[in-house]
């Protein structure tokens, strides 16, 4: 089980730090109009979504810099820059530690590489978000530190927060849910929920392990740092 906690970690924490420039004091028919704008210019340009998702698209989104205007409404509550969180399991001491950068690609990707000490080692992930109008879902795509590409579907459950589910292969014996329960311009926390069945000979166990979140959205203007090298 601790092997899934560690691999399944780093999805909490995507999304997060300086909100999107496309979001301001606009009126709300300034905004619906802007939002209808950033659609059409989101869907005609930018990277189209692979028919299968790689390590290669998602670095090369990465690498783009970052763009807060013209971002699809979906993602426009979610926010870019840089970060740092704790995350707790249940039954164990020691909180893991991560922090990152999220940045907003071709209005319609969010996109974030995570950073986390694990057992000494140093762990570098990244992730994809982005809204799938044909399934009416949202996405994700984690590059966890093996080369290893996990998907998961997510939807608004509640106003601004997300509940995400993993997208299960056949035979695959782990369910993982993370379920955000409170975001505000200064922080975001959740929980996660991972369930693994393990099978001993006719008998069926289940083992659980559960943890909470807390993401901590970092003053610094992810425009200024890009400019001086910081994120590249």
């Amino acid at each position: 089980m601790k092997k899934l906690v560690l691999l399944f970690a780093a999805l909490l924490v995507a999304g997060c730090g300086e909100k999107s420039s496309a979001e301001g004091s606009e009126s709300a028919s300034e905004k619906k109009t802007s939002s209808n704008e950033a659609e059409k210019k989101a869907e005609m340009g930018g990277s189209p979504l692979p028919g299968k998702m790689t390590k290669e698209f998602i670095l090369e989104l990465w690498d783009k810099p970052h763009d807060g205007a013209n971002v699809i409404k979906e993602l426009q509550h979610r926010q870019s820059g840089p970060w740092k969180a704790v995350m707790n399991w249940e039954g164990q001491e020691n909180p893991v530690a991560y922090s990152g950068v999220s940045k907003f690609i071709d209005g319609r990707f969010d996109v974030t590489r995570t950073t986390s000490i694990v057992d000494g080692q140093e762990s570098v992930g990244y992730d994809v978000v982005t809204y799938d109008r044909v399934m009416e879902k949202y996405r994700k795509w984690i590059l966890n530190s093996t080369g290893e590409i996990l998907e998961h579907t997510g939807r608004l459950y509640w106003r601004n927060l997300t509940e995400w589910r993993e997208v299960r292969s056949r035979g695959h014996a782990t369910d993982v849910i993370s379920r955000e329960t409170f975001r505000s311009e200064e922080c975001l926390k959740g929980r996660l929920e991972i369930r693994e069945v393990v099978r001993v000979g006719r008998h069926r166990n289940e083992r659980v392990a559960l943890g909470k979140f807390e993401v901590i959205f970092l003053p610094e203007s992810i425009e200024s740092e890009q400019s001086s090298g910081g994120y590249d």
